[in-house]
């Protein structure tokens, strides 16, 4: 298992934070220092440095992008244009029977795929709640549609689609906040079992 050392500073403040862990776990802490520390982050993406440090080049690489990513989404309500990727031209959604999983699908959302309980778009969309969405404590999501479309690269339209579907599943819910401005999509218990990392990483996090 490959670490990761972040370090963050504001260069306007001069705060700085740094740790170091598992890559994954590692990029949720990034996200919740720039969500909730204002001396690192308070809305303007300039003043903000992030390095990272590995001997494995291509993850680093990785990290970094998706760092800057989220970053340009808190700051701008959108990836970072110079660093996401080019929008697909708008068309018609794919067939279900033309869409593929997605590459690193965790085991468990797979399987659901693969004995009925899950469409191809249905497991995409859990995947990306369960490795990038959902990146704090149980229960916690600021995941929006816009997100999902985004990360997906899908129409909202089929986003909402996908989600209907999964909140009838009972895998999904949302709740719409700030006068119905838009919806957050929480998962429920089932939604969160689906993920490889919930006896590790979600249900200690119950009680």
């Amino acid at each position: 298992m490959t670490n990761l050392k972040y370090t963050v500073k504001n260069t306007v403040t001069g705060e700085t934070a740094s740790w170091e862990g598992e890559a994954k776990n590692a990029h949720r802490t990034l996200r919740k220092e720039l969500r909730t520390n204002k001396s690192i982050f308070d809305g303007n993406a300039v003043d903000v440095v992030i390095l990272i440090e590995s001997d494995d080049a291509e993850l680093k690489s990785k990290y970094f992008i998706k760092g800057m990513q989220y970053l340009g989404k808190l700051a701008n309500g959108n990836v970072n244009a110079s660093i996401s990727k080019p929008k697909a031209e708008k068309k018609t959604p794919a067939k279900k029977e033309s869409a593929k999983l997605t590459e690193g699908m965790m085991k468990r959302i797979k399987e659901a795929h693969e004995d009925g309980r899950l469409t191809v778009l249905e497991a995409n969309f859990m995947n990306y709640l369960m490795t990038d969405g959902y990146y704090a404590e149980y229960t916690f999501s600021d995941v929006t549609v816009s997100d999902v479309a985004t990360a997906l690269n899908m129409d909202k339209k089929s986003v909402k689609g996908v989600l209907g579907s999964l909140v009838k599943k009972e895998y999904l819910y949302t709740d719409t906040i700030n006068n119905n401005d838009y919806d957050i999509i929480y998962a429920t218990d089932a939604g969160y079992e689906l993920s490889d990392e919930y006896e590790t990483n979600w249900k200690p996090q119950m009680y």
